[in-house]
């Protein structure tokens, strides 16, 4: 009997935490229907180091933003917030409390104004993205306000600031260009060292954090602030970064060394720490993701030398394995690696060499070299092939690739290799099938004397009889900016055949050699009609210089094979 009446007062004792618990989940927000102007409370944020901070907060308007969205107006003060002059890039999903329960995150804000007005994003629109990925929770109720004399606000996300680690201006340029981004102000950021005293390992609403795209020698990290955590769930930003929905980025614990005033708009200056998970939603509200659980990610090495000084740099670098960001992003820093180690801008030659491990292909590996010539940025141009190779497997239609590594190599340095072709001779003007002939090309380097190669060239054994065409060009002419095959998935099956048509490509310093017949004799009754130009008859030949130029020779096709063949 006392056996059975500890059981149920036990049950009755968890039953009880149970629901108070539960109350006390669905009592810390507070939802838009519950907002009132005039209202005072406080927001959350990290203005040094990474402690958190409260500020004062004041409603002044419930403001309509487009269809189905209503944002709040607060207006910020403390002196902190009077110091730096109002709300700082960073301060993105800074959480504001009234009454003790969360209404939202700070969101946006106007560039040269009072930078201590500030909206904020309902807290039930950001309970929507944990939604996504499944949450099950309660929302707050939310009803549609409307206040006069503040409908027609044009405001604008509080910029993410993106900070960059090792990064020089060049590559900054080029990540601006390619990402398109108009509510990101990119900025040199710290890569500090943080002593571990100074350094807050646990996480709760109000702490810096930054979503992060690339780690190592070289960073690039977006930095925000956590708006609320649960369990294994975190949000934060109140805005998006890219707005694509389901993503996988490393999400970090943030350090602010300054918050730096400034007219157009304060911004903090910050390093990551180390990764606490990962952010799987990026949307309209804001970002989410989890503690714990961490993204995929891809190891990227660089070396590079520049032959004429003897100077070697080395790098490597961990960044996340969102496809349309890669190409990107291992653009941008190889781009840096060279810059930082050429030292300058302009000519030059670089033979290079790319190996990407991933499952695109059955041999589970791609390589490919080349040798690249520009007369007026080599750093730049040598990476083309990188990005365009990177590009082709991040973007195919067939299925999605995993990249596993990628290790790029590159040897610069000064010269000309171009050479035109100026001359094309063949030892016979009829031939037979199968028979090999040689072929005489002159070839003009850049400022020097002409120079003249023999090569052999077999006519195919099925070659028709009848009049040819022999076209010799050369690979920089010929390359995939003219033949762009190589980039139309509608000319292939799949990606492995896509990959690899790519990868054997002709190389710049290669001589092509063509044949293609007038015509076809008329198949086989029942036999398929050939197009001469659906043959491929070709063979590549190393020319030592990068070769631009084409030429034709005609020869004819005998129709009876010679008696010694």
């Amino acid at each position: 009997m006392n056996t059975l009446r500890f059981c149920s007062v036990f049950f009755l004792l968890v039953l009880f935490f149970l629901t108070l618990n539960s109350a006390g989940v669905q009592a810390e927000f507070m939802g838009l229907n519950e907002v009132e102007v005039g209202m005072e409370g406080y927001g959350r944020t990290v203005f040094s180091g990474t402690e958190v901070t409260e500020f004062p907060v004041q409603v002044k308007a419930i403001v309509q933003s487009g269809y189905k969205r209503e944002l709040i107006l607060v207006k910020t003060g403390g002196p902190e917030i009077e110091g730096i002059g109002g709300i700082a890039m960073g301060m993105s999903g800074s959480p504001v409390y009234l009454d003790g329960r969360l209404i939202g995150a700070i969101a946006y804000g106007w560039q040269y104004s009072d930078h201590r007005l500030a909206l904020i994003t309902p807290i039930e629109e950001m309970l929507a993205l944990w939604e996504e990925d499944g949450w099950k929770g309660e929302l707050p109720e939310k009803k549609r306000v409307y206040v006069e004399g503040y409908g027609e606000l044009e405001f604008e996300p509080v910029a993410t600031p993106l900070l960059t680690f090792g990064l020089g201006e060049r590559a900054q340029s080029f990540l601006k260009d390619e990402l398109d981004m108009e509510n990101v102000k990119v900025l040199t950021g710290s890569n500090s060292r943080v002593a571990e005293e100074d350094r807050k390992p646990s996480l709760e609403p109000g702490s810096a954090i930054s979503v992060d795209l690339m780690r190592g020698d070289m960073g690039l990290s977006y930095i925000g602030t956590l708006t609320h955590l649960e369990d294994d769930r975190i949000m934060g930003f109140g805005h998006p970064l890219f707005n694509q929905g389901p993503v996988d980025l490393f999400f970090s614990q943030a350090y602010i060394h300054e918050v730096i005033p400034s007219l157009s708009f304060p911004f903090k200056l910050a390093s990551p720490l180390e990764v606490k998970g990962l952010v799987s939603q990026d949307r309209g509200a804001g970002v989410s993701g989890y503690t714990d659980i961490y993204p995929s990610l891809i190891p990227v090495q660089f070396t590079m030398t520049d032959r004429d000084r003897e100077i070697r740099n080395r790098a490597s670098i961990q960044i996340v394995g969102h496809e349309g960001l890669v190409p990107v992003l291992v653009t941008t820093a190889g781009l840096e690696v060279g810059d930082e180690t050429l030292d300058r801008i302009g000519p030059g030659i670089a033979n290079v060499k790319v190996e990407i491990t991933t499952d695109a292909v059955p041999e589970g590996k791609v390589e490919r070299e080349n040798v690249f010539f520009s007369s007026q940025d080599i750093a730049v141009q040598c990476l083309q092939e990188v990005y365009d190779l990177l590009y082709i497997i991040a973007s195919n239609p067939f299925k999605r690739a995993s990249i596993y590594n990628i290790r790029v190599t590159a040897e610069m340095f000064l010269g000309n290799p171009l050479a035109m072709i100026k001359d094309v001779q063949v030892s016979e003007k009829e031939v037979h099938a199968g028979q090999e002939i040689l072929v005489d090309v002159t070839l003009q380097p850049f400022r020097h004397e002409p120079v003249t190669r023999t090569f052999s060239f077999k006519v195919p054994p099925d070659m028709p009889a009848g009049g040819a065409s022999l076209l010799i060009s050369g690979g920089h002419s010929w390359g995939p900016y003219e033949n762009n095959d190589f980039y139309d998935p509608y000319y292939f099956d799949d990606l492995p055949s896509l990959v690899k048509s790519f990868v054997n490509q002709p190389r710049n310093d290669h001589l092509i050699f063509e044949l293609y017949p007038y015509f076809h004799p008329e198949p086989e009754e029942g036999g398929e009609v050939i197009d001469p130009q659906d043959v491929e008859l070709r063979e590549l030949f190393r020319a030592g210089y990068v070769v631009e130029g084409f030429w034709s020779v005609e020869i004819e096709v005998l129709d009876n094979a010679p008696e010694d063949s």
